[in-house]
């Protein structure tokens, strides 16, 4: 996967609750199986590509309810710099919203690189396993285990207790585990709304920003944004970043499982 889109991913769901101030409410989704939504990617009139982000299924980790989540990452036939066809996928916690266990595998042409990542989070420990796998082989690119001084969010539970606490007034200082490593970030749930036009309607979507305190391997930095649907789904509607081509721009196409949809669109 190029630093471009790893970086980009990260950013997009870059949102987590690790030490805050005091926030209105504890964070709240209302979990649908089956959901399904569909995200355009476009840097000023180019379409970079498509994520996918389905909810498959309620199971039980560590005696525990959680759900495992997938986003799928295709970027658009012939773009000159990319060719990405990737899939992520995490069992989150339905609570706290940590992660329990996370596989990524990311597509090279002739081979994939697979990684899991094991929290434990009664011992403060995660389990890193990276594979290259070929049609009929793999190799060991990695096996480790290191220390976690707090409970582990993965790129795509981020996402999803972004959902849960974007009602809330909270300003957060993040640290998060990426790419193998810990990084830390902002992030500013102010609970207040914000208007956005969206498919020619009008929508009054909360509202978070953030800024990043690294530099992703393709240069994403600074500032990001989101707009998210006020029902108890808070789907997320549009974001905006800055990488290193420009401002980038997600915005939701298709759903699935979106209940009050027909409240915004009929």
């Amino acid at each position: 996967m190029s630093g471009f889109w790893k970086t980009f991913i990260a950013c997009l769901l870059l949102f987590s609750l690790i030490s805050a101030q005091p926030s209105q409410s504890e964070p709240f989704l209302e979990w649908k199986i089956g959901e399904e939504l569909l995200y355009k990617v476009k840097w000023a009139f180019l379409k970079l590509g498509e994520i996918k982000i389905d909810i498959l299924d309620k199971v039980s980790c560590n005696q525990r309810t959680a759900y495992h989540c997938q986003i799928k990452i295709d970027s658009s036939p012939g773009l000159p710099f990319v060719n990405i066809h990737d899939c992520y996928e995490s069992y989150i916690d339905s609570v706290h919203f940590y992660s329990h266990l996370f596989r990524s595998y990311e597509s090279k042409g002739d081979h994939t690189i697979f990684t899991e990542y094991v929290y434990n989070h009664r011992t403060n420990k995660i389990d890193i396993l990276l594979e290259k796998r070929e049609a009929n082989s793999s190799m060991v690119l990695l096996d480790s285990t290191i220390h976690s001084p707090k409970r582990m969010f993965d790129s795509l539970s981020l996402f999803f207790l972004a959902r849960a606490m974007v009602k809330n007034t909270a300003l957060i200082n993040l640290s998060l585990f990426i790419y193998n490593k810990f990084e830390n970030t902002d992030i500013n749930f102010s609970g207040n709304r914000d208007q956005i036009k969206f498919r020619g309607e009008k929508l009054s979507c909360f509202f978070l920003e953030g800024k990043l305190k690294f530099v992703g391997i393709a240069g994403v930095k600074d500032d990001f944004k989101g707009w998210f649907s006020p029902d108890s789904q808070s789907i997320p509607i549009k974001a905006s970043m800055k990488a290193f081509i420009g401002s980038v721009k997600i915005e939701l196409q298709q759903w699935k499982k979106w209940e009050n949809s027909i409240v915004y669109f009929n």
